[in-house]
């Protein structure tokens, strides 16, 4: 029982979760934990004052048409146009998926190795560190 600081009114609250009808199913739950797979679509953020997406599909295409240059830090494994495995930078791999999609510009002073870590790893790619 709680009461109200303006009106002095006692307020009963209570959780009742819902019953469902027999042979209905449930919604899946709002929060998923990060182990369990989420449905991939596309990321839309902010970088930079300009909007931007990108799809699991568009970082595989960046990493497939180029060539990885020498890896700092953070390293993300994908298919190169052979189809091997190779390891990418990731801020390489985001740059050149960010290039590749409208509007086609964006700014290098907000663009970090954090942030890029961050699109990939929300895309559900792992992201690796030397």
């Amino acid at each position: 029982m709680l009461i109200c600081p303006y009106c002095g009114k006692e307020v009963e609250l209570s959780l009742r979760a819902p019953v469902e009808p027999a042979g209905v199913e449930s919604h899946p739950p709002a929060y998923q934990s990060p182990d369990e797979p989420r449905p991939l679509g596309l990321l839309r953020f902010i970088l930079g004052g300009a909007s931007f997406s990108l799809s699991q599909g568009d970082i595989e295409q960046a990493g497939s048409t180029i060539v990885p240059q020498p890896i700092r830090k953070y390293y993300v494994e994908l298919p190169d146009s052979a189809g091997r495995i190779r390891k990418f930078p990731i801020k390489q791999v985001v740059r050149k998926a960010l290039l590749a999609k409208p509007p086609g510009e964006f700014s290098e002073e907000h663009f970090t190795a954090h942030r890029a870590r961050d699109i990939l790893r929300r895309l559900r790619f792992t992201v690796h560190e030397m």
